[in-house]
C-alpha cells in the first residue's frame, strides 16, 4: 500500500485554504476525479477551482500562482502600437490577447498572415483596423 502524502489546497490568488491527508481523501470529500487531481498536483494546474500542492510539515500560507502557463509551444510576442512603438512583451499569445483586448485567434492569425482579417475572412475596413501589431520574439 502506498504511503499517504498530505496535500494542501489554495485559491486562485494563491492563498491557503485547507489541508487533506491524501489526494484520495480530498477527491472523495470534494467529489473530484482522482486522476485529474493528481495531474493538477504534479503540473501545478487547477482542479476543482483550486491549486494543489504536496506538503511536508506545515503548508505555506501562500504560493506563487502563474496566470499563464507556458507550454512547449508558447511563443513570446512583442506588441507594437502604430507607428511601430513597442507597447509591451507577452510570454504567450493568450497574454498578448488579454493585454490588447483582442481574441487569441485574432492574434494568432495576425502572427501567421501579417494582416488583419475578421471572422468572415475578409480584410478589416481601414478605419476599423486594430491599433496593434504583433511580432514573434526571436
Amino acid at each position: 500500500m502506498k504511503e499517504k502524502k498530505p496535500i494542501a489546497s489554495y485559491d486562485t490568488d494563491g492563498k491557503y485554504k485547507e489541508t487533506y491527508t491524501s489526494s484520495f481523501s480530498a477527491a472523495k470529500i470534494l467529489g473530484l476525479d482522482l486522476g485529474n487531481l493528481n495531474k493538477a498536483i504534479s503540473k501545478d494546474n487547477k482542479c476543482g477551482g483550486f491549486y494543489w500542492r504536496n506538503i511536508t510539515g506545515s503548508a505555506p500560507k501562500t504560493i506563487e500562482v502563474r496566470k499563464y502557463i507556458r507550454s512547449r509551444r508558447a511563443v513570446p510576442v512583442d506588441i507594437y502600437i502604430r507607428p511601430m512603438k513597442l507597447f509591451g512583451t507577452a510570454s504567450c499569445i493568450q497574454e498578448a490577447a488579454d493585454m490588447t483586448n483582442l481574441t487569441r485567434n485574432s492574434v494568432r492569425v495576425h502572427l501567421r498572415d501579417g494582416t488583419w482579417t475578421n471572422k468572415s475572412a475578409t480584410r478589416w475596413r481601414k478605419e476599423a483596423l486594430p491599433d496593434y501589431f504583433f511580432k514573434v520574439r526571436p
